[in-house]
């Protein structure tokens, strides 16, 4: 009796046999006729692009629709693509325009009213011109160098209608202008020059001891001032032309027009 090893060598050969004999009646031979296994995804799409290549345009059409990354948008909508972005940067621009016209009517719109402000933020008149009240009083206490004793810093609200100003003064201790409303503000320091307050521009510093005053370029304008150490109408001086026009002779013009 043949053991199980050799009953399955012949079982193997009994098989090769049979395949050869096939090969030959089919005439494929040698490595060829050797069983067929699945083709890897590569050796697929290689084949499918082979097989377009042989037939007509409309196996190629197929397969570059099957190939990956060949997704292709139609010529027609790309065109679509191309005016509607170009409808939205031509509609953003208009956008941008009226945004602009906008805030200009706005603005003219917001002009201060002098009496109406003055009225609803209780300002009274200020010695050297215009309307202010004070909005805040450090309750901090300073001992200054000199032995006066100050508050930290106070604030005010002034007001300085359109064909007023703010005639020349000088203070002991620093200032700083804020622009809150209304039209432009021309703020002049003497030995310093002068500063444009407005919207865009809405700070300026006027170091303690230095002249200084101010006017509207056209219509009112609402600022606040910060002094620190804080004010005290003590430490306030209003200038006189004599003085100021002989310390400043080039803007001597200028000292007299803002001195009534």
């Amino acid at each position: 009796m043949a053991s199980p090893r050799r009953r399955r060598r012949a079982a193997s050969r009994t098989l090769v046999r049979l395949h050869d004999r096939a090969a030959e009646r089919s005439g494929v031979r040698g490595a060829s006729a050797r069983p067929l296994r699945r083709a890897p995804a590569q050796g697929r799409q290689a084949a499918a692009a082979e097989g377009a290549a042989r037939g007509g345009p409309a196996e190629r059409r197929s397969a570059a629709r099957r190939r990956p990354g060949a997704v292709r948008a139609p010529r027609s909508s790309a065109r679509l693509l191309v005016s509607a972005r170009r409808e939205t940067a031509v509609g953003r621009a208009r956008g941008r325009g009226a945004l602009a016209q906008g805030a200009g009517r706005q603005r003219k719109e917001e002009a201060v009213n002098a009496e109406e402000t003055a009225q609803r933020l209780g300002l009274i008149p200020h010695p050297e011109g215009g309307f202010y009240r004070e909005t805040f009083r450090s309750p901090i206490r300073l001992r200054l160098p000199d032995g006066r004793v100050r508050r930290a810093s106070t604030a005010i609200h002034y007001l300085l209608p359109a064909g007023a100003h703010s005639r020349w003064h000088r203070v002991t201790s620093d200032e700083i202008w804020h622009h809150y409303d209304g039209g432009a503000l021309r703020l002049y320091r003497l030995g310093l020059g002068e500063v444009r307050l407005s919207r865009s521009e809405p700070q300026a510093v006027v170091p303690a001891g230095v002249w200084q005053a101010a006017e509207p370029e056209g219509e009112a304008v609402l600022v606040g001032c910060t002094v620190a150490p804080g004010f005290e109408f003590e430490d306030f001086a209003l200038g006189e032309a004599a003085e100021l026009v002989r310390e400043f002779p080039g803007e001597e013009a200028l000292i007299r027009r803002l001195l009534g």
